[in-house]
């Protein structure tokens, strides 16, 4: 016989255990988040913030693994940057992978968490999930948001303890998910920022010492004038004026290539297309450079066809297929590609520089060559890096080849060159074919 209210003083205790679990639960939540926030407002740098935070979770979630994971959604590929093993942080550099069929894969791809209380693999292959990595009782994993774009994920899990997990989990771990996906826009920002401005001291020194060296030659050409006397400045009157003619060529071209890429770093450039031939186009880039070749007597072939530097039509009687290099572009940009290309050809060069048109898939490639000493494959892919010279891999302005790659992109075309030590060096743009 049950004495009256027994049944209910019993429900009422369980209920009052009840509440108190999940009274601690959520007590035990607040603490873990109030802790990662303190953690993100305390470093700056994503590495550090990184560890910190896994570390962190390894220790209040009962997890053999914590992965944090960010998702480059232009590359489609997911970097594992911080890791916690059983109390100790191994992960040292990204490791990087593909989006695929993968756990974390079906995270970013569904953009709802993934909760597996038994058996990672089992659960994995129900679901149609590829499994990777060591199997595990419990896993738990959860998108970062950010502006409603997914950042990353955020894993724990456990190898040998099943129901480790469950909806209290998910919900703690999206809440420092959502905190770590903040902290991480706030420290790329940071670092973005502190490399710029490492970058801005780089070419504050580097404009000092480039323009230096451009001066420095033009007042030893003055002091040249102030002692010579009459009868030798008679002599040397056309050599000397012909040096500062061509030391004032250099240090014009070094200040427009720094204005011109100030404009099209902010925005500010726009292109004028049309139809236009690209022959036309090369022969009025290589006429700014008669005086070089003809200096340095190098050879000059279009498509295979010397042409002569001493004539004012560069192309006259070369056969070329004109019809067949009809290009949509902004001619005076266009112009400035191939100045900068046939620039570097005839500083590099040792006898030829050959320029070659081609067509393929709807679009126009035009090739600048030349036979010098070229450069290391592995140094190749920097030439388009800002203030990075291809000689010797010193830093310098070297913005040249940087407007280089942005006018073709902009143009909707792509750039590459083609060098080997001892093998010259060759530049290939295409162009969408009018």
């Amino acid at each position: 016989m049950v004495k009256p209210g027994g049944m209910a003083a019993k429900r009422g205790s369980d209920g009052r255990e009840e509440y108190a679990v999940s009274l601690e639960r959520r007590l035990k939540t607040l603490e873990t988040v109030a802790r990662i926030g303190a953690i993100i407002t305390s470093r700056l740098t994503l590495k550090e913030l990184t560890q910190a935070v896994v570390e962190h979770l390894g220790q209040v979630l009962r997890s053999d693994r914590v992965n944090l994971v960010l998702y480059d959604k232009k590359e489609r590929t997911l970097a594992f940057i911080a890791s916690f093993f059983s109390g100790e942080n191994k992960r040292d550099g990204a490791e990087v992978y593909p989006l695929s069929d993968g756990m974390n894969s079906w995270i970013v791809k569904n953009q709802k968490p993934l909760l597996i209380t038994r058996d990672s693999i089992e659960e994995c292959e129900r679901m149609g999930i590829r499994h990777g990595g060591k199997p595990a009782k419990s896993w738990l994993g959860v998108p970062m948001f950010h502006k409603e774009e997914v950042l990353g994920v955020l894993s724990v899990q456990a190898y040998d303890e099943p129901g480790v997990y469950d909806d209290s989990s998910v919900e703690l771990l999206s809440l420092v998910a959502t905190q770590v996906a903040v902290a991480v826009v706030n420290a790329e920002l940071y670092e973005t920022m502190e490399k710029r401005e490492k970058e801005k001291q780089r070419l504050y020194y580097s404009l000092t010492h480039d323009l230096l060296s451009f001066v420095s030659p033009m007042d030893g050409y003055a002091e040249m004038l102030r002692r010579a006397k009459a009868e030798e400045l008679a002599e040397r009157k056309d050599d000397i004026a012909k040096s500062i003619k061509n030391g004032v060529k250099k240090i014009s071209r070094f200040v427009e290539d720094i204005l011109f890429y100030s404009k099209l770093e902010s925005g500010k450039m726009d292109l004028h297309a049309s139809p236009a031939n690209i022959y036309p186009i090369i022969t009025l880039s290589a006429s700014n450079f008669f005086s070089e070749l003809a200096l340095r007597k190098l050879a000059l072939y279009v498509d295979g066809k010397k042409c002569d530097v001493a004539e004012v039509d560069l192309l006259g009687g070369v056969p070329l297929d004109v019809a067949a290099a009809n290009v949509l572009c902004d001619q005076i940009q266009i112009e400035r590609v191939l100045n900068n290309c046939i620039h570097n050809a005839v500083k590099h060069a040792r006898s030829r520089i050959d320029v070659r048109v081609g067509r393929r898939d709807g679009e126009i490639l035009c090739t600048v060559s030349d036979d010098g000493d070229g450069m290391p494959e592995e140094l190749a892919p920097k030439v388009f890096d800002e203030y990075f010279q291809a000689q010797n891999g010193k830093k310098g302005v070297g913005l040249g080849l940087p407007s280089v790659k942005r006018i073709v992109e902009q143009h909707g075309g792509k750039v590459w060159v083609e060098t080997a030590k001892g093998r010259g060096f060759s530049f290939t743009f295409t162009l969408p074919a009018a």
